[in-house]
């Protein structure tokens, strides 16, 4: 029989274990850096697709990006869900964007939109 001691007084257990992203951060006291640098909506299971195209080009572009995989197709809900992320900014690709061929970028934090045609949404967070 093979009897294996585990030492649980040097294993932290999972829930005090620090989060990785709390080692990060370079001093006492600073803020963390935020997780996202870009949030995408998909306002539809038909806006899927641009959505993540949108986001594989800003993130080629360096910048950290996530898409919204909630089931709420609410702008409201996905702007909620943006902030909560810490994203500095937030793409906005509804229907009428979409027919447009244009991509709103929000500015969490002033709450500015400026509209950019979506195959230079890229470009414009490397200017």
């Amino acid at each position: 029989m093979l009897l294996v001691r585990v030492d649980h007084a040097r294993t932290p257990a999972p829930h005090t274990a620090r989060r990785p992203s709390a080692a990060l951060s370079s001093s006492v006291g600073e803020k963390p850096a935020p997780a996202l640098d870009v949030a995408v909506t998909v306002l539809g299971d038909d806006q899927a697709d641009a959505a993540f195209r949108m986001a594989a080009a800003v993130r080629r572009a360096g910048l950290r990006t996530g898409v919204y995989l909630g089931s709420s197709g609410k702008l409201a809900r996905q702007l909620k869900w943006a902030a909560a992320e810490g994203a500095r900014f937030c793409l906005i690709h509804g229907d009428r964007e979409r027919a447009a061929g244009e991509v709103i970028v929000r500015d969490m934090t002033s709450g500015e939109q400026t509209t950019h045609p979506v195959a230079q949404v890229a470009a414009f967070f490397t200017k």
